[in-house]
């Protein structure tokens, strides 16, 4: 089940506030600011998590595997569809290191916020820089991150005990400006969802997340979490619909191609995910439930209230080329090919391990690869790539439960 949780630290008085007014800077008590922190920085993403770390009164440091040309001096958080920001700071530094071998050893927590897919070279490149009890907080992250990031520092050979949380999307997109050169966050999240491969991982790592994210919505595991992160699933969805309907100029509108049809497809789909919950033993919300507690940040008020799929619809599909300069067929075939590669092939793999039909996500795979003239099921994730092979649904469940 998910239960919200507001961010509360141990001995913090003033945290609460930081979940109220999210874009006003506070230091944080002495016990937090003993928390070392890293964030590996490998595109602006990354860039951005420290800058909220840093706004949320937490000391951090970067760092990369080459110098960066060069790091925006400011960066500015910006509602959806708004055209000046919420709030505007400076970077909180300006020089990263390149030692990861001295930063990780003096680093009590590491964040990653590369995609999934790449886990593995990652990996190998920092595996041997890790140290016994360093929490790696993996942000927006797809379905089974903090498995495979564990599988793949054991294909390593190296005998690391870490604590791994994964967490959902944290904002929509972050981008350095072209002409201004501020790093633009858009979209921030007041509800992040959070999960780790094990109970104990979970307690030791969570103050790890409790200082990038507003408001956590722990899960009870990673499957759970996993598949009640709706938009990794709808925008695929929405778009090769759109592409379909031969209005790739016009896909940031989507009122104009959205259609009863459409709303049909994406119900479905919605009830293939609930039925597939069900069979590892998990209870996610409904997409429309999902959407307004997550996506849109916009809480469901009274319990039991109805919830119209197509508005939400409406209001997700505006958010997703918000920040984009211009809509073009580039940018959403960028979009296509990552969600499917990241999230719907290795849903389509839990459902085939279960013999669980799923039409309707199997035909999005489909016509994407079609659409993009792409192999994304050499590309995309699998069930061998969280070390599953061999494993069946109640053997997962009882993993994923531990």
């Amino acid at each position: 089940m998910l239960v919200s949780t507001p961010n509360v630290a141990a001995g913090t008085s003033n945290v609460s506030a930081i979940a109220a007014r999210p874009y006003v800077s506070v230091q944080a008590q002495s016990a937090q600011s003993a928390v070392r922190m890293t964030v590996l920085i490998d595109g602006d993403s990354a860039l951005a998590v420290s800058c909220l770390l840093a706004q949320n009164g937490h000391s951090v440091r970067l760092c990369a595997f080459s110098r960066r040309a060069a790091i925006p001096q400011e960066y500015e958080i910006r509602t959806r569809h708004a055209s000046v920001g919420s709030f505007r700071g400076r970077v909180p530094l300006t020089n990263i290191e390149t030692d990861l071998e001295k930063v990780f050893y003096e680093s009590d927590a590491i964040v990653i916020s590369s995609p999934a897919t790449e886990y593995g070279a990652l990996v190998e490149k920092i595996v041997g820089k890790l140290r016994h009890q360093q929490t790696i907080l993996l942000v927006n992250a797809p379905l089974g991150a903090g498995m495979q990031f564990a599988h793949a520092v054991k294909k390593t050979g190296a005998d690391l005990q870490l604590n791994i949380v994964e967490m959902g999307t944290l904002f929509d997109s972050a981008k350095v400006e072209a002409v201004s050169k501020v790093l633009l966050i858009t979209g921030l999240r007041d509800n992040v969802s959070v999960s780790a491969n094990k109970r104990n991982e979970m307690r030791r790592g969570l103050y790890v997340a409790n200082a990038v994210a507003r408001g956590l919505v722990p899960s009870s595991n990673s499957i759970e979490r996993g598949l009640s992160d709706v938009e990794r699933m709808l925008r695929p969805t929405l778009l090769v619909a759109g592409i379909i309907g031969g209005r790739d100029v016009s896909l940031d509108n989507i009122q104009s191609w959205l259609n009863p049809a459409l709303v049909s497809i994406v119900a479905r789909l919605d009830a293939e995910i609930q039925g597939l919950a069900r069979v590892f033993k998990c209870v996610v919300p409904s997409f429309s439930r999902a959407l307004r507690e997550f996506a849109i940040n916009d809480p469901i008020a009274e319990k039991g209230a109805p919830v119209e799929l197509e508005p939400l619809l409406l209001h997700l599909g505006q958010s997703m080329f918000d920040t984009a300069c211009g809509v073009d067929l580039s940018t959403v075939s960028e979009f296509i090919k990552r969600d499917i590669a990241e999230t719907l092939m290795l849903i389509a793999d839990f459902a085939r391990l279960a013999r669980y039909q799923m039409p309707v996500l199997q035909s999005v795979i489909q016509l994407g690869e079609v659409i993009l003239q792409s192999d994304l099921a050499r590309e995309g994730r699998h069930l061998e790539d969280l070390g599953l092979v061999g494993f069946d649904t109640d053997e997962i469940v009882e993993l994923f439960n531990a």
